[in-house]
């Protein structure tokens, strides 16, 4: 299986993004839940950086962390980003692709 890497510079629910070879979609990306365990430890905000494979049904079958700003936050990140669905092609063709997103987590 050829696996398309590449960084993204941003993502957003149904707007078209390139990370290089591969046209990218994303169709739905619940956000993170903020951890309690974060608010235990009086953390208002925080981020996460994922290194992410997605197969050509775009579902996320693989996640690991590469960046955190506290580890607090870094399975509610997980959590997350398996509930996303994202599609990716390459000359019209859905690809797997790996990818790095940033999740951001800010109390209201």
């Amino acid at each position: 299986m050829k696996i398309f890497t590449g960084p993204v510079s941003g993502y957003g629910e149904n707007t078209p993004f390139y990370n290089g070879r591969v046209r990218m979609q994303t169709l739905s990306a619940p956000n993170p839940e903020f951890p309690r365990d974060a608010m235990r430890a009086n953390l208002h905000e925080g981020s996460v950086t994922l290194d992410i494979i997605v197969n050509t049904e775009g579902k996320v079958i693989s996640a690991q962390v590469v960046k955190t700003s506290d580890s607090v936050f870094n399975q509610a990140a997980l959590d997350a980003v398996h509930k996303w669905t994202i599609t990716g092609t390459h000359d019209g063709e859905p690809v797997t692709f790996q990818t790095q997103v940033e999740m951001s987590f800010k109390t209201k």
